[in-house]
């Protein structure tokens, strides 16, 4: 499965390749093998895609995926990964009633000669009801959740957040699902107790009607703190109706 990069991943894996140049065989390599999610609420379920590439000789075998806890679910991408090749391994979190920092661990065993097992991980700091108003600068006030179904495809969701810092701050994208949504972020800073909206906007068509995807986002504040949202996307009744015929 082939993925277009961005140009400085494209640079870091050429120049990895070129380091791992004498190693003959399968060669597995991460980009990203860890993320931080930041803040993100309890009782959500959280998405986040890491990519393998094989950036060997001969084919990289994915043979075994494990994960450190219940609470984290990975997609069955074992197989073979041809030479130039890549793979997505998908996660998802459920933070249901945790608390506090998390820091979870996905190991992917493979036939790489030099590697063997690769260790993945995200972290996140799950927030209590409670908690919210008091952790990180913003909060959600609108939205914090994206809930949608089927019947909702190509629906604009208004993410309404409040700056609780003593300073102006403004948000910048750092993942989110391209192939689900576009998000428009504001294109002023927000003011100490002021309010800001961010745009999601769903695509008007998938091919997966049941999903568990994110959003995250870093603002500008002293400590760049992050946090992400969750977008969850079901299959309607009507759709589920339109499809059994009845």
């Amino acid at each position: 499965m082939k993925r277009l990069v961005t140009a400085t991943s494209i640079l870091l894996i050429m120049m990895t390749a070129l380091s791992f140049a004498q190693q003959r065989g399968p060669k597995a390599f991460v980009p990203e093998p860890s993320f931080d999610m930041g803040y993100i609420p309890q009782r959500a379920k959280y998405g986040h895609t890491f990519w393998i590439y094989n950036i060997g000789t001969d084919s990289l075998n994915i043979q075994n995926i494990q994960v450190s806890c219940g609470c984290t679910k990975a997609s069955n991408s074992v197989g073979m990964v041809a030479v130039n090749d890549s793979v997505p391994i998908s996660i998802v979190f459920d933070s249901g009633t945790r608390k506090l920092s998390q820091n979870k661990r996905i190991t992917v065993r493979t036939n790489d000669p030099g590697m063997g097992n690769l260790s993945l991980q995200f972290t996140a700091y799950v927030f209590t009801p409670e908690e919210e108003e008091k952790t990180g600068p913003v909060s959600f006030v609108n939205n914090k959740r994206v809930n949608a179904t089927t019947d909702d495809l190509g629906k604009t969701f208004e993410v309404e957040f409040r700056n609780n810092s003593a300073a102006a701050i403004k948000p910048t994208l750092v993942r989110y699902p391209d192939d689900l949504v576009s998000v428009t972020l504001p294109a002023e800073e927000t003011p100490p107790g002021g309010t800001s909206t961010i745009k999601v906007v769903l695509a008007s068509s998938v091919e997966e009607k049941n999903q568990h995807r994110s959003i995250t986002l870093q603002f500008n504040d002293a400590n760049n703190s992050r946090y992400t949202i969750p977008v969850r996307l079901a299959e309607s009744i009507s759709s589920m109706k339109a499809n059994t015929g009845s």
